[in-house]
């Protein structure tokens, strides 16, 4: 339905195109730097659907290029022509890479969300694992610092792992702080 509605919109601009045939130069231009701005919209609006954006393009681009060569072959006719001629193909491109850009992101999307499920599965898993071991597991950062423990470690050490939290391990087994 977009496309539709986006087809029948360059329609009526192509058609308000085809009736200013043999207008003056002037209005001719107006109707292209008019034509220029929507197609400009459609290039950053339609970036998620290329077909949309070639109908819209053929639909509004051909009628305004059909109107300017029938209304004489005088130099600003043609130089209109050649700016039509130039202006469609720059607009394809900037459109192939914005497409071509938000397929990126979407895609860099997606990759992020597997990652973060499978990073969540894996600590999941270790959290399983330090949990339920026999022997006490402490986990501690670069200054020796606990960061987690298991409930072994409550056992052997007799001082509860979310109080250790924080705490130098070093520390704690060198002062032998025996709580239970």
């Amino acid at each position: 339905l977009v496309r539709r509605d986006v087809w029948m919109s360059a329609s009526l601009w192509g058609g308000w195109a085809l009736l200013l045939t043999g207008a003056p130069v002037a209005e001719l231009t107006l109707l292209l730097v008019i034509v220029a701005g929507l197609v400009a919209a459609a290039t950053s609006t339609l970036v998620a659907d290329g077909p949309a954006f070639v109908g819209f393009m053929l639909v509004i681009l051909a009628p305004t290029a059909v109107a300017v060569a029938l209304s004489g072959l005088t130099q600003d006719h043609v130089t209109l022509l050649v700016l039509i001629a130039l202006y469609g193909p720059f607009m394809f491109s900037v459109h192939a890479r914005t497409h071509a850009m938000l397929t990126e992101q979407v895609l860099g999307a997606a990759r992020l969300r597997i990652s973060e499920e499978e990073m969540a599965e894996r600590r999941d898993f270790l959290n399983a694992l330090i949990t339920s071991a026999p022997s006490p597991i402490v986990v501690t950062d670069r200054e020796g610092r606990v960061v987690r423990a298991n409930p072994a470690f409550e056992e052997v050490l007799g001082y509860p792992w979310e109080e250790a939290v924080g705490e130098i391990l070093a520390d704690m087994v060198a002062l032998g702080d025996n709580r239970g």
